[in-house]
Order: structure tokens, then sequence, then C-alpha cells
């Protein structure tokens, strides 16, 4: 994951994946503290190397329509 920002602009978060490249705009003004937190483990380099995993989640036909999502980390070695 790479930051990058453009001053006057939120910053943004590039994650490549291997279905193709995910940019994350970080609306610090938000939620200052924990964007704070996410950029300091960008720019640690906390999530190089990770492999996320995602769920899809579905409820049964007969209640209301409704897909949910879950994000898993896991890392292959260190």
């Amino acid at each position: 994951m790479t930051e990058t920002q453009q001053p006057g602009k939120n910053p943004v978060v590039s994650m490549s994946t291997s279905m193709g490249d995910v940019r994350i705009e970080i609306f610090a003004d938000r939620a200052p503290i924990t964007a704070k937190n996410f950029l300091d483990y960008v720019n640690d380099k906390f999530y190089d190397g990770l492999i996320f995993h995602r769920i899809w989640l579905r409820r049964s036909r007969r209640s209301r329509p409704a897909i949910g999502v879950c994000m898993m980390m896991s890392r292959l070695s260190r």
C-alpha cells in the first residue's frame, strides 16, 4: 500500500490486489484518530505482504435481501 496526498485534498491509499488496484480515500476530518492510525500502518508498511480474504455472506431468500462482507487478513511469513 502506498499513500499519496495532494494539497487541499484527502489522502488516498493505493492497494494492489490480484484482482486489480483499489484506491482508498481517507476522510481524516470525519475520523481523525482512525485515519492517523491507518496511515501510520500504511507508512510503516504493516500491510505489505498481507493476504486479504473476502467472504460474502448472504441471507436466505425469505428474509430481506442483504449481502454482508467480511474482510480478513493473514500473513504468510514475516
